[in-house]
């Protein structure tokens, strides 16, 4: 019974199908006449395309030159600050313990007056 209700689908689509083919509307003429000018409009453009000039050859690109940069060398110092953070000495980096006492030193003088505190710095190197 499925299969016999298989083919009757089947030959069902196909008559459906058929019918499709049958039913496709015909063009009109003027259509057909619309559809002739476009092509031909077409056709006058790859005409007017292929009697333009041709193109000129690119050039070859030169190569950029790009910079060197210059090399910046840095060195890493002690720098003794005051409260309102302006540098007051520079030690250089083995030196950090007499940094650290000059910065006590600097706290503890009354004229001076505020703490004052070591700090890393860079430098450029000349």
């Amino acid at each position: 019974k499925k299969r016999e209700k298989e083919k009757v689908k089947h030959s069902k689509r196909e008559r459906s199908e058929e019918q499709e083919q049958e039913q496709e509307p015909e063009v009109e003429p003027e259509k057909e006449k619309n559809q002739d000018q476009v092509r031909g409009q077409e056709l006058k453009k790859k005409k007017k395309k292929a009697l333009k000039k041709p193109k000129k050859e690119a050039k070859e690109k030169k190569p950029r030159k790009t910079r060197a940069s210059k090399v910046v060398r840095m060195k890493l110092v002690w720098g003794v600050f005051s409260n309102s953070n302006q540098r007051v000495a520079v030690f250089d980096y083995p030196k950090k313990d007499d940094a650290n006492e000059h910065a006590e030193k600097l706290t503890a003088d009354k004229k001076t007056g505020g703490p004052y505190f070591v700090q890393p710095v860079k430098e450029l190197i000349e």
